[in-house]
């Protein structure tokens, strides 16, 4: 299995260290046991931007990685 990376400048992540080496550790291991013929893992991070009016109308835009 090839692994392939995407990751951008990111902000911090709140949370457990060890809890989320967990998290990602057994979803990178079910991903590759699922291609038992070999494959391509892609794991990759990007920023999201969505425009939308406020109350007042005002345009204003959410960021969010995803």
């Amino acid at each position: 299995v090839d692994v392939e990376t995407s990751f951008p400048s990111v902000p911090s992540v709140v949370g457990d260290p060890e809890r989320l080496q967990q998290l990602f550790l057994n979803l990178f291991l079910n991903a590759i046991d699922a291609m038992a013929d070999g494959g391509a893992l892609r794991i990759a991070l990007r920023r999201i931007e969505r425009w939308y009016c406020d109350t007042t109308g005002r345009r204003r835009v959410r960021s969010r990685w995803r």
